[in-house]
């Protein structure tokens, strides 16, 4: 039976209404945020020290976040292809710190391209396994400044790749040792051999939405605003340089002699503007009435202008923060602040970080892992998935005191699990998960069968029937 076409109803019609060719992405209303000239833009942004500290603290949690591979299922297969994912994150030529590092640039630029390179797992190929299995050897950036170019399909609905101009790295590296190189013409790179993070999209926009867009006036005020004050501190403390002369001498008509005297006082103004110069030896001459007819001085502000330039300065650095989401960095610069307000900023932090993680795990979720099961003949509709660890360590004290509190309600079954997770917590050696807990073993137990729930002393749930010497409860000292 042929197959039937598909019906208006099932087919596509409109557009995103994204307003770009495959060289210039339009919809960006300022010229130098539209690609590709927003790359330039967000290298000199970084120059920025608060941009750029704002943007580490955000890749120091990307660093700090731990990841796994959960398996479809707990069968023996789905677990040993589980197994087969952890070990490709750690087989590759680059570690996954570096490649999550990398990724991490997604977030000033908006999106980034990483190239999936395979290989066969044998030692003699590099890698450190020897089964025959297709894995991974590198998952390499392929740079945002390097990108000419982005490939549709023939509706131009949908990314097929991308272009990128190699004629940098021909031009610093002799061209035999490439080995698909063979020209400075611009590589095409399918999008089926690349995985595709973007942050924010709108419109299917494949450049994302950079977290730099938002603070980009703010930025360019701000360097004015720092230039202006530099400039005033610079000739307040050096002086102007100014010097009289008699006007004859700067007179369009005067003589070459007197004209030369002049271009020679523009030189020396110049030059100990520049520093270039640390004095000046200058003729006296006088009028007939006993005057200076030359004449040298600095002139400094003997008043304020009447604006703080550091308050201005100190506002739209604030502001920078704010639009990064990391105005955490300035708590303890000022008297204002308090532990709670630390805490809620971190969880702003949290809360984005946790956004791009998902955007992560949904790329290698949906095109990585995909991408090795059909290498390796594999069933498609049954696959393991990446899972991110926690984004912040939980705080011992605060995770005590729950655990205290749940505990002296009787809220928790004592089991290895929940020991477990305990040590985990406080660093402390994990038990055999089957192994039964020993109760006699546990701090403060007392056996009291029969009297409450559990223990005499109260020890992790408080229901004894007795006061000890040392309260237990939840209602210590440290919660009075």
């Amino acid at each position: 039976m042929a197959t039937e076409k598909a019906t208006p109803a099932m087919s596509e019609i409109g557009y995103t209404g994204q307003a770009m060719n495959s060289y210039w992405i339009q919809s960006e209303a300022r010229r130098e945020l539209q690609f590709p000239h927003c790359i330039k833009t967000y290298n000199k942004m970084m120059y920025n020290s608060s941009v750029i500290a704002a943007l580490k603290l955000v890749k120091t949690f990307f660093s700090r976040v731990d990841w796994k591979v959960v398996p479809y299922n707990e069968s023996t297969t789905h677990v040993n292809r589980a197994l087969f994912l952890e070990q490709c994150m750690h087989d590759m030529d680059m570690t996954w710190i570096q490649f999550i590092q990398e990724v991490s640039s997604f977030v000033p630029y908006g999106f980034s391209f990483h190239e999936i390179v395979a290989r066969r797992r044998y030692k003699v190929d590099g890698s450190k396994f020897n089964d025959g299995y297709v894995g991974l050897k590198n998952l390499p950036i392929r740079s945002q400044d390097s990108i000419t170019e982005f490939l549709y399909d023939k509706e131009g609905r949908y990314l097929t790749g991308i272009k990128q101009n190699v004629s940098p790295v021909i031009s610093s590296t002799n061209l035999d040792t490439l080995s698909k190189v063979k020209s400075y013409d611009p590589v095409e790179i399918p999008l089926s051999k690349m995985l595709h993070f973007r942050t924010d999209t709108y419109k299917d926009s494949p450049i994302g939405t950079s977290c730099l867009n938002g603070c980009y006036e703010t930025w360019k005020w701000l360097n004015v605003f720092r230039e202006i004050e530099a400039i005033g501190v610079s000739r307040n403390m050096s002086g102007v340089p100014h010097f009289e002369l008699p006007p004859e001498y700067m007179d369009v008509n005067a003589s070459p002699d007197k004209k030369a005297v002049y271009e020679m006082c523009k030189r020396i103004i110049t030059n100990m503007s520049n520093g270039e110069q640390a004095g000046l030896i200058t003729p006296v001459f006088y009028d007939d009435s006993g005057k200076k007819l030359f004449d040298f001085s600095l002139l400094t502000a003997t008043g304020g202008s009447g604006i703080d330039t550091g308050a201005i300065i100190s506002r739209y650095t604030n502001e920078l923060y704010q639009a990064l989401f990391s105005d955490i960095l300035q708590m303890g610069s000022s008297k204002a602040g308090s532990n709670a307000l630390a805490e809620n900023k971190t969880s702003l932090v949290e809360m984005m970080v946790d956004l791009r993680l998902r955007e992560i795990t949904d790329v290698l979720n949906n095109k990585l892992i995909p991408f090795l099961f059909e290498q390796n003949g594999w069933d498609l509709s049954k696959l393991p998935k990446f899972e991110y660890g926690a984004i912040l360590k939980p705080d011992v004290g605060v995770m005590a005191k729950a655990i205290q509190q749940i505990s002296a309600v009787g809220g928790i079954e004592v089991n290895r699990a929940y020991l477990n997770l305990v040590c985990s917590i406080l660093g402390l050696p994990l038990r055999d998960p089957d192994e039964p807990v020993d109760r006699e073993a546990l701090s403060n137990y007392q056996s009291g069968s029969g009297t409450g729930l559990s223990s005499k002393t109260g020890g992790l749930n408080g229901s004894g029937d007795s006061v000890p010497t040392v309260d237990n409860s939840a209602d210590n000292l440290d919660n009075k």
